[in-house]
């Protein structure tokens, strides 16, 4: 076989395309111009010896090895999604939100209804100061008989 054009296979230095051509426009079976080695038959004299049926897979030996389990799912880089994954079930409609327009939200400072702490005409009142945490885990003390947590402070 040789290459012709580098692209195109081709036999005895003619391309296939234009021997099917050649064919097809005298009106021939290009069947007819197939070896009889590529034949069915000549392929199970060749191969039938070496050919064996596989039994069903109810009949295959069963592996003592433990069962392939999918991927572990990672979280993939890039951005992620704002909105949270909703069920198959929910609807994707305007009644899905609440809308702030029949709630009536409490003054901060007072926390009385009908007005914000913009528009409050009550004198501004300070907050009691939240005690500061410590940010982070807390120490472990260790004891000869057991571990116990730290006393923050």
């Amino acid at each position: 076989m040789l290459m012709a054009c580098h692209v195109h296979p081709s036999v005895l230095g003619i391309p296939y395309v234009y021997s099917q051509a050649a064919i097809m426009y005298t009106q021939q079976d290009p069947v007819s111009y197939i070896s009889s080695w590529f034949d069915k038959e000549k392929y199970m004299l060749t191969y039938g010896s070496n050919i064996l049926s596989v039994n069903g897979s109810n009949l295959w030996v069963k592996s003592p090895c433990q069962k392939l389990l999918p991927p572990i799912e990672r979280r993939m880089p890039g951005r992620l999604s704002i909105k949270r994954k909703r069920h198959v079930y929910e609807h994707k409609d305007k009644f899905s939100q609440v809308s702030s327009k029949g709630r009536t939200i409490p003054c901060k400072n007072y926390q009385q209804k009908g007005h914000n702490k913009v528009s409050c005409k009550n004198p501004k009142v300070i907050p009691n100061p939240k005690p500061i945490k410590k940010l982070g885990r807390p120490m472990l003390e260790h004891n000869l008989t057991h571990w116990k947590r730290g006393e923050r402070g």
